[in-house]
């Protein structure tokens, strides 16, 4: 499981929170922008710690994983509310 590697690897480290979107970005000196970099960034400030959220767009292209859907919420700079699921497998095929 990724969070208890990080966790392992230092366990000073803040818990991980990951965002994840599914959409075009940019490459630009050796960094992403767009709007689905700045979308995963608001899903990352949604995620409690240890957690991985991700759209309904990722989830249904990582069919065969666990996920688990959450309640729809509000974002920041971001229009209207949306859906989140929260990551429930263990990173083991």
């Amino acid at each position: 499981d990724l969070r208890q590697r990080v966790d392992a690897a230092d366990p000073a480290l803040p818990p991980l929170r990951i965002g994840v979107a599914h959409g075009p970005a940019t490459p630009r000196g050796g960094d992403w922008f767009g709007a689905t970099v700045n979308l995963a960034s608001r899903i990352t400030e949604a995620a409690k710690p240890g957690q991985l959220l991700a759209t309904e767009a990722v989830t249904e292209q990582a069919q065969g994983e666990e996920w688990k859907r959450r309640r729809k919420r509000s974002l920041r700079d971001v229009d209207g509310r949306l859906r989140l699921y929260s990551y429930e497998g263990d990173g083991r095929d």
